[in-house]
């Protein structure tokens, strides 16, 4: 269940510039109140550009890994792999302070090929709820919204695949 409203995520575009647009000026609105890094991965000239190798489309979730510190007030830390399109390059992704966090396959992907896969990512967005919470929604082909909603810390980074 989405808990923001996307411009992107989870909606076909007739005009998907427009809504493009309209992310990218949210992002902007909202930049104080993101961590610095997440702000240069949504902005970068080639992060929606799908000619671009480093682009997020068509990627593949490679692996999710939730920790949970063991401290008195414990907190939850994800992080997030995903295998470039070409098979090149993962990006790896890390959030702190996780306060919520969804991913599932629905029934029907069952009956979508490739069994076995979430699919390729679609789309990705950021938003920015009153609550103070930082969330990165991030669509799949195969039906699933990855959404992490954070207050922490959050970096990038990419690594070669090697075999």
């Amino acid at each position: 269940m989405a808990v923001a409203e996307y411009h992107l995520v989870g909606h076909e575009h007739a005009d998907h510039a427009s809504a493009l647009v309209a992310a990218m000026r949210r992002l902007a609105t909202n930049r104080a109140r993101m961590p610095a890094a997440l702000y240069e991965l949504m902005t970068a000239a080639w992060h929606y550009d799908p000619s671009d190798r480093r682009a997020l489309h068509d990627m593949r979730v490679r692996s999710i890994l939730v920790r949970e510190s063991a401290t008195p007030e414990p907190t939850i830390s994800i992080e997030l792999t995903l295998l470039g399109a070409y098979y090149d390059r993962e990006l790896r992704m890390t959030y702190g302070d996780v306060r919520r966090y969804e991913l599932g396959l629905p029934a029907c992907a069952e009956q979508l090929p490739p069994a076995g896969s979430h699919g390729d990512v679609l789309e990705d967005e950021v938003v920015v709820l009153d609550n103070g919470n930082v969330v990165h929604a991030i669509e799949l082909s195969r039906g699933p919204i990855l959404e992490i909603a954070f207050r922490g810390g959050f970096s990038w980074t990419w690594a070669d695949v090697t075999s």
